[in-house]
């Protein structure tokens, strides 16, 4: 009977033991969770702000071409939007020069670099739609 009790006992402690490590364990993986969780946070933060920051400098390209009223394309010279073609896409750059989606890229295929054919100056592009330029 001793001895049962003695290995009863035994048992108990080991059980104890390993519960503690388990604890001890887990706790420590919450805890790193917790700091993957928080550093994922910061930088969809930071990509919020980087995005919000993008918008802001596309609204002002937009403002900036809606200023200089440009209806047609300096490449074909035809209207940037035609009533018989609304589907056509049509791209501003950054500089705030506007072009058909069709004569910028067959621009760039033959241009070494990325510069505005009016400007020269280097350039991202974006589409826009018929609805910026009647703002």
């Amino acid at each position: 009977m001793r001895t049962s009790y003695h290995l009863c006992m035994r048992i108990g402690e080991t059980m104890d033991a390993t519960l503690q490590e388990d604890s001890m364990e887990l706790s420590n993986f919450l805890d790193e969770m917790d700091e993957i969780i928080n550093r994922s946070k910061s930088v969809n933060l930071e990509s919020t702000d980087e995005k919000s920051k993008e918008d802001t400098l596309w609204d002002r390209i937009e403002e900036s071409f809606r200023e200089h009223q440009q209806d047609s394309c300096p490449i074909c010279l035809e209207q940037l939007w035609k009533m018989n073609n609304p589907f056509r896409k049509t791209y501003i750059l950054s500089c705030s020069h506007a072009y058909h989606g069709t004569c910028i890229k067959n621009f760039e295929k033959f241009s070494s670099s990325l510069k505005c054919p009016v400007c020269r100056t280097e350039y991202t592009r974006k589409e826009i739609r018929q609805e910026i330029k009647d703002h």
